[in-house]
């Protein structure tokens, strides 16, 4: 692993799409939380604070977040590829601290990408998936975004803001460029 790139935004903007665009296009390894804590929750029925803890903006919360990082890429095997993306972190400041913590650790580059799209663009996204929790889900997130956006700052961590309503193609090659060919 050469570099850790993590794809944040609100909900519905598309980070899924993107974090699965970027491993099919540069062969990159994708950290998608969900089926990482579906996983260890199957393999480990020990670890109770795996069932526990739901953040209010997501399926994860911060200790299952932080057992999963800690899991995966310390104690476990990491997704194969030079660069990992990590698919929706960091939700929370505390995740922004225990990503940098894992690229110190790893001595890789982390590069942080808040994906961004109008409300409308966001509701019509959303509506096909969760229309129910998006209300919920992005009050959450619009709470939680400065917060996000200083931890990064404070740490030096290169934070970016990308306008995800475009051509996928378009800014998924903007963001590989940006993000992992200077850093790595």
């Amino acid at each position: 692993m050469i570099a850790l790139l993590a794809l944040t935004g609100p909900p519905g903007v598309g980070k899924t799409t993107l974090a699965r665009t970027l491993a099919d296009r540069y062969d990159a390894g994708v950290f998608h939380l969900p089926e990482v804590a579906g996983r260890l929750r199957q393999d480990y029925d020990h670890v109770p604070h795996l069932l526990v803890d739901p953040d209010p903006a997501g399926l994860c919360g911060d200790a299952i977040v932080a057992y999963c990082v800690r899991h995966t890429f310390l104690e476990g095997f990491p997704p194969a590829g030079e660069v990992v993306v990590l698919d929706g972190l960091p939700a929370t400041p505390a995740q922004v601290g225990y990503l940098h913590a894992l690229a110190t650790l790893c001595k890789v580059p982390l590069a942080v990408v808040e994906l961004t799209a109008p409300p409308s663009v966001l509701r019509a996204r959303a509506a096909t998936r969760h229309p129910g929790e998006f209300v919920r889900r992005s009050a959450v997130w619009r709470e939680r975004v400065g917060q996000i956006r200083n931890a990064a700052v404070v740490r030096r961590r290169p934070y970016r803001l990308v306008d995800a309503t475009g051509d996928l193609n378009h800014y998924a090659q903007r963001i590989w460029t940006a993000c992992t060919a200077s850093d790595a």
